[in-house]
């Protein structure tokens, strides 16, 4: 849970955070979306840093045109939103993440990392992409 980010509830703010990986959402209508899985994400308020240990995102057309790699460190403008997710029970939680990122800046990079780009290629050449299965819209 991420309830530090509460007060900064739909407000639009600078952050910092590491690429740990990428992924797929899954939303409602079981339709997917390309995502990536932030760490040490810091949200800087002045003098106040908040930090969270991990925020799963959408992929943002301007994500994809930085094309980051995994242990890349980013720097960007992001909204803090709620969302509802299941816990391992079935029992339905409120968390908190961010999203529409923007602005969005390389800091430092992380190595040899697999990038965004690559992660979406394997992904369509797969058989769960080739059956139709998942759909994976265009980020450009």
């Amino acid at each position: 849970m991420r309830r530090q980010l509460v007060p900064f509830l739909a407000g639009r703010y600078r952050f910092a955070a590491t690429v740990e990986k990428f992924g797929l959402l899954y939303g409602p209508s079981k339709a997917t979306a390309p995502s990536m899985l932030l760490c040490d994400v810091a949200l800087h308020t002045g003098s106040l840093i908040v930090v969270s240990q991990h925020c799963w995102t959408p992929v943002s057309p301007e994500v994809a045109e930085l094309n980051p790699k995994r242990w890349d460190r980013i720097c960007f403008d992001a909204t803090v939103c709620e969302y509802y997710k299941f816990n391992g029970l079935g029992i339905e939680l409120l968390d908190y993440s961010i999203g529409q990122l923007a602005n969005i800046d390389l800091v430092a990079g992380g190595g040899n990392g697999q990038s965004l780009a690559e992660y979406l290629n394997n992904l369509r050449q797969s058989r769960t992409f080739a059956q139709n299965q998942i759909e994976i819209p265009c980020t450009a």
